[in-house]
């Protein structure tokens, strides 16, 4: 043992079974020991700029309607833009780097059409709702898998939902 090791101090933490073998798998990948890699993560958190580093994130604000297509020529007209992408049940809108789309309401999924629903696109869905657990998130819905990716809807402080996604289409 080196005087290094004996100033160290074990420190037990509970996580998800899937993040401790996310964790065990980048240490063995890295090379290094799962101390050393725990130890720089927590470096790395603590000496970040208070909120810790930005976050890649983009945004996207939905509508809910009963007629997308209607809302979809709409858009077009009022924005001067073509959607970037569309179905029969929606079309996205790029506005200076945001995003903007309509949705067909869902029977299923009832949403008040007058209330915007926002998504936030992350590239690492577990950081991001961790991150936003330490903030004070509450979560409506953990983490589940959708066709399109993974996502997990979460309410900030004032009450509003927030849906974490995921995309892993190719």
């Amino acid at each position: 043992m080196t005087a290094t090791d004996m100033e160290k101090q074990q420190f037990n933490v509970y996580l998800p079974r899937e993040t401790v073998r996310r964790i065990k798998h980048r240490a063995i990948d890295s090379g290094t020991s799962l101390s050393r890699l725990v130890e720089g993560v927590f470096e790395s958190f603590l000496t970040a700029p208070e909120g810790g580093e930005k976050m890649s994130t983009s945004i996207t604000t939905y509508y809910y309607t009963e007629d997308p297509q209607r809302l979809r020529s709409f858009y077009e007209r009022a924005l001067g833009v073509q959607a970037v992408a569309e179905s029969v049940d929606w079309a996205e809108f790029d506005v200076g780097g945001a995003h903007l789309a309509v949705h067909r309401q869902r029977p299923e999924d009832p949403r008040d059409m007058a209330v915007p629903h926002v998504d936030l696109s992350v590239d690492d869905i577990e950081g991001a709702v961790a991150r936003f657990r330490a903030a004070g998130a509450g979560v409506v819905r953990e983490i589940s898998d959708a066709s399109y990716g993974r996502t997990a809807v979460l309410r900030d402080p004032d009450g509003r939902e927030i849906t974490l996604v995921q995309v892993t289409l190719p």
